[in-house]
């Protein structure tokens, strides 16, 4: 997978890394509105705080926006 991603990132003049893209999907999903646990069942991992760290905080956003 490694391989396919530097090839596609060279031919589109990026660097590209599998870790990188798992990363941006695991951000923008939880800034279209997944939930963590939803996430971290898409991405294989055993536990949420492997998940949060994949999540980059939007600091414009807050739990209290959610709540209606």
């Amino acid at each position: 997978m490694g391989d396919v991603c530097r090839k596609w990132g060279r031919a589109a003049g990026f660097h590209v890394h599998p870790h990188q893209l798992r990363h941006s999907h695991a951000t923008q999903a939880i800034r279209r509105g997944v939930d963590v646990f939803t996430l971290k069942v898409t991405l294989g991992h055993s536990s949420s705080a492997t998940t949060g760290h994949y999540v980059a905080a939007n600091p414009r956003d807050s739990s209290s926006l959610r709540l209606g």
